[in-house]
């Protein structure tokens, strides 16, 4: 078998056969983690002489099944003892897993599967050769980690291939260690990052952080953690937050730290949460790529930490690999620090520190009306929003809460002063009110740079009126969507390059994450869900109008005039044919009056519920109960009709439910359903429409906590109006 030796994988982590190169030892060690295996490396370099030979690889460098192959041929299966440390279980590297139990148990060599993380797995615990107290002692050398116990690892290891070698048992760390110490009375920054790093002394990012968030004027504690979800440290940690209480948080812990009760440890603090990426890739491929990010670290340090709300900041460090031992013939490798982005990282924490530690009334706001798309009539449109009343609202709302807005009586023809562009800007106060410039080019054209007037704005926003955050109103704006990469920005990326590092709140309407993930993950904006517009029943008009009065017609006609029933069943199929409603019904020529009639019943009603736009929604105002039969309808004002229409309902209701009338509940019927009881969607409809104003106040505070800042929002649940 020939396939070619390979560096640190690429963004797209292709599954690429590889021959990593080695030839047998005595112990083989493979895991995910490079704090593992880094650790192990700098163990066994420490006591080579005295220990068993070693070879160590990485996991995800044995995606391939013809890679496992190989490397079970040549290295595993000549080897005396085998480790295999796997975070994510069976499931994560099946296939290598069950190819090395079946060498292993052909061959008799010792073999322990241990899990990556702290929870026992029976799994890989069937898997393994070794005893059964063996292996659990191996798993807690693992687990508590770093080179001492590693170390130990390794000599007891080689007792069980019969060596005589001296061991302790492990020692426990501790899942909570902290670095630095607060002083000067600056406002606090914690760095939160994982324990394995520590013990792996490969942590070289975090102290470059916390030497920039210093340059920044803060002051800087490093938390080095087990695991954000370990409840061994939500003791200690919560007893740092609430003695230091820090203005901001740096997390570098990957995954979802969310509890049983939807709570993080961190929420205790009260304070943004921005989420730094330590890459598992190397800094040449995140360079040449426009992704930003492997799908694993995507996966991991992006969506999984965003279901906490943290905001995403950008990739401080990237894998870089040692020179090769060739006693080993293994590469260490360890985090670079990126210096450009953890300055980047340290003034955005320091702006949303600035900006909670200020004063309301001396905070500087610009207020940016989104112009999509660019053409006449749609200047300051958003989806599904009034943005002059919305803008308008937001700006009382700051008013209230002792924001300088320049007086609370701005007016709509204020704002339609910059909609019509007769004003380049609006001053209320310390909020600027404005329109966005131009984009110049099709939106969503990632390719295309902006013209010279778009970075001009924003430059005169953020270096002349030295604005403290920026509210963009409404779905959607330009900014997000400018060339660079999709995440893990660099500094030649145009949101980076025009923005800066500046706070972003932005209402964004909920039903649309797909497009508000642009805006948290690259501009680190905090996203508040604003309803979608109010629904109405579309009821019916004209001709449809005309024909449900004769179906009404029908029904009261019915046992009780029979000749009368013929003539309004004829006039009621014939107009149906007429204005096409027939042919949408499916009705046949010739088929029985009643049946038709039926049909078209139906349909009418199906019509008449569907649930359509009422209004725009506008933010921080809930939702008014209103009811379809409060407003004037037109060619509905005959009151026979409506009685007709109410008894029939009714009676479809009743008959559907074998005589028992519908409660009145929240019902989801489908949009169209031939054989759904009359009157139930329009029922089911009344009752959502009066719901979503029930608990909502109107002022939304959401948009006040964001700009305090303490808002960290959720995915895109519609928390606020």
């Amino acid at each position: 078998m020939h396939v070619l030796a390979t560096q640190l994988a690429t963004l797209e982590e292709a599954d690429v056969a590889i021959d990593l190169g080695q030839s047998p030892a005595e112990i083989v060690v493979l895991s995910f983690s490079d704090s593992d295996l880094s650790a192990l490396a700098a163990a066994w370099q420490r006591d080579a002489d005295s220990l068993p030979t070693l070879r160590l690889a990485s996991l995800k460098r044995l995606r391939h099944p013809m890679s496992v192959d190989l490397y079970v041929e040549s290295v595993v299966a000549h080897a005396k003892m085998v480790i295999v440390r796997c975070l994510g279980g069976l499931d994560y590297w099946r296939y290598g897993l069950e190819r090395i139990a079946d060498t292993v148990r052909e061959l008799g060599v010792l073999f322990a599967a241990l899990p990556g993380d702290d929870r026992s797995d029976a799994r890989l615990a069937a898997m393994s050769t070794v005893p059964a107290a063996a292996l659990d002692l191996l798993d807690r050398f693992f687990r508590e980690g770093g080179p001492d116990n590693l170390a130990n690892a390794l000599r007891y290891s080689g007792t069980l291939l019969g060596r005589a070698i001296s061991w302790q048992p492990p020692v426990a760390v501790g899942p909570l260690t902290v670095l630095g110490e607060v002083r000067d009375g600056r406002p606090v920054a914690l760095v939160v990052f994982y324990r394995a790093n520590l013990l792996a002394a490969d942590y070289e990012p975090v102290t470059t952080l916390m030497s920039a968030l210093d340059r920044e004027g803060l002051s800087s504690l490093a938390i080095a953690v087990s695991s954000l979800k370990d409840k061994a440290i939500e003791a200690g940690l919560t007893r740092l937050i609430e003695t230091h209480r820090p203005a901001v948080i740096l997390n570098s812990t990957a995954f979802s730290a969310m509890r049983e009760d939807d709570t993080t440890v961190l929420d205790a603090a009260d304070v943004p949460v921005l989420q730094v990426v330590l890459s598992g890739s190397a800094r040449e491929a995140w360079a040449e790529s426009g992704r930003g990010l492997s799908p694993t670290d995507l996966a991991m340090n992006v969506v999984l930490p965003e279901l906490d709300g943290r905001l995403l900041t950008r990739a401080i460090s990237f894998k870089a690999e040692a020179p090769v031992d060739p006693r080993l013939e293994f590469a260490s490798v360890r985090h670079r620090a990126e210096p450009d982005r953890v300055d980047y990282v340290a003034k955005l924490a320091a702006a949303w520190a600035r900006l909670g530690g200020r004063a309301r009334h001396e905070r500087k706001l610009a207020l940016v009306l989104s112009d999509y798309p660019a053409r006449g009539g749609r200047a300051g449109y958003a989806v599904g929003l009034d943005t002059t009343a919305s803008a308008l609202e937001i700006l009382r709302m700051l008013h209230a809460e002792g924001y300088d807005t320049g007086g609370a009586n701005w007016q709509a023809p204020d704002i339609a002063t910059l909609l019509d562009r007769t004003q380049p800007h609006l001053r209320c106060g310390n909020v600027v009110v404005l329109l966005q410039p131009d984009r110049g080019s099709a939106y969503h054209d990632t390719s295309v740079e902006p013209r010279a007037e778009y970075v001009a704005v924003y430059r005169w926003l953020r270096d002349d009126e030295k604005i403290d955050a920026l509210i963009h109103l409404g779905t959607h704006g330009t900014l997000e969507w400018l060339p660079g990469k999709a995440l893990a920005l660099s500094s030649s990326c145009w949101p980076e390059t025009i923005l800066g590092p500046l706070p972003v709140i932005y209402p964004f309407i909920v039903n649309n994450p797909g497009e508000a993930v642009q805006a948290k993950r690259r501009l680190a904006a905090v996203t508040i869900g604003h309803l979608t517009p109010p629904l109405s029943a579309a009821g019916l008009n004209g001709p449809l109008a005309d024909l449900e009065g004769l179906i009404d017609e029908y029904a009261a006609a019915d046992g009780l005039d029979a000749r009368r029933l013929r003539h309004l069943g004829g006039e009621i199929v014939e107009r149906a044919w007429s204005n096409g409603l027939a042919d949408d019904c499916g009705l046949v020529r010739g088929e029985p009056t009643h049946s038709a009639i039926a049909k078209l019943d139906a349909q009418l009603c199906d019509i008449k519920d569907l649930a359509v736009r009422d209004t725009l929604h506008v933010f921080g105002c809930a939702w008014a109960a209103r009811r379809a039969a409060d407003r004037p309808q037109p060619h509905l004002d005959r009151s026979a009709r409506h009685s007709h229409a109410h008894r029939r309902c009714d009676r479809s209701a009743r008959g559907h439910r074998g005589g028992a009338p519908l409660p009145a509940g929240p019902w989801r019927p489908s949009a169209r359903s031939g054989d759904r009881p009359l009157g139930v969607g329009l029922a089911a409809h009344r009752w959502r429409r009066s719901c979503p104003g029930a608990g909502l106040s109107r002022r939304a505070a959401g948009l006040g906590q964001a700009i305090e800042p303490r808002h960290r929002h959720r995915g895109d649940a519609a928390r606020h109006p």
